[in-house]
């Protein structure tokens, strides 16, 4: 749900600095290591027990969580699905590894508690299997709006998708009713050097080729954010993404 009395605007902010020694890289690769923190806006102290109660949980943020009430305030100390993920400026993204495909239920998604969010990569699988006594028709919506049909699901079958643009999708299947089941949110990069991350958690993408690469953030209530890195071979590059966004009002 958005409304247009209040914005929601995203600043993250990259210090890039002098890289380790290139301990364990193999001989003329380099790599990244990325501390990514989460902070409220300066000057703003996070009332927890406000946050908490108005979050309906004192648990980590989660990307369904943010989209059944997106006005809330964020506890930034448990910001998670975080996503970041490396682009080559120049060259290919070949060394990158391939993304490992990612099965759904096509009745539980993959809520394992929570709902969490899926990562991909371009020519990733998305496979969806059906272990009900009834036939699913499956669909994907990408974050633009379009549709793409998966196909129907029989009983003990499955059906896979391949991923073929970069971007936030989400998987439904058919329900008959006024809303059809969401079953996953996935966040698909343009390869697979791509990870999700919490608040004050750390990334490294080991080995990548040296040269010049632009480190994006996402988040799903986040605008993505990006930065040029550059990597040296033999060595470590450290870099620091610190995600915050303006202070929503509090809830009346």
């Amino acid at each position: 749900m958005r409304t247009t009395t209040l914005t929601i605007t995203a600043l993250i902010l990259f210090a890039i600095g002098a890289g380790g020694c290139g301990g364990g890289l193999p001989a003329g690769q380099a790599g990244l290591r990325v501390l990514v923190k989460a902070e409220p806006k300066t000057g703003y102290t996070l009332d927890v027990k406000t946050a908490d109660v108005y979050a309906g949980r004192p648990e980590v943020e989660d990307a369904t969580a943010a989209r059944r009430d997106p006005f809330r305030p964020l506890d930034y100390r448990n910001l998670s699905d975080i996503v970041v993920y490396l682009v080559p400026q120049s060259g290919s993204a070949a060394a990158a590894p391939t993304a490992k495909p990612i099965d759904i239920d096509a009745v539980a998604g993959n809520r394992q508690g929570r709902w969490t969010l899926g990562v991909s990569a371009v020519g990733g699988e998305v496979r969806i299997g059906n272990a009900s006594p009834t036939p699913r028709a499956v669909y994907i919506r990408t974050e633009a709006g379009t549709l793409s049909d998966i196909g129907t699901v029989a009983p003990g079958a499955s059906v896979s998708a391949t991923m073929s643009a970069p971007g936030s999708i989400t998987v439904w299947a058919e329900s008959g009713k006024a809303e059809d089941d969401r079953l996953a949110e996935i966040f698909v990069a343009p390869n697979g050097w791509v990870a999700t991350t919490v608040s004050g958690g750390n990334v490294t993408f080991a080995p990548v080729p040296a040269g010049t690469y632009t480190l994006h953030t996402w988040h799903p209530r986040l605008p993505g954010q990006s930065q040029q890195a550059t990597l040296a071979a033999d060595k470590y590059t450290d870099a620091t993404a610190t995600v915050t966004v303006n202070v929503l009002p509090p809830a009346k």
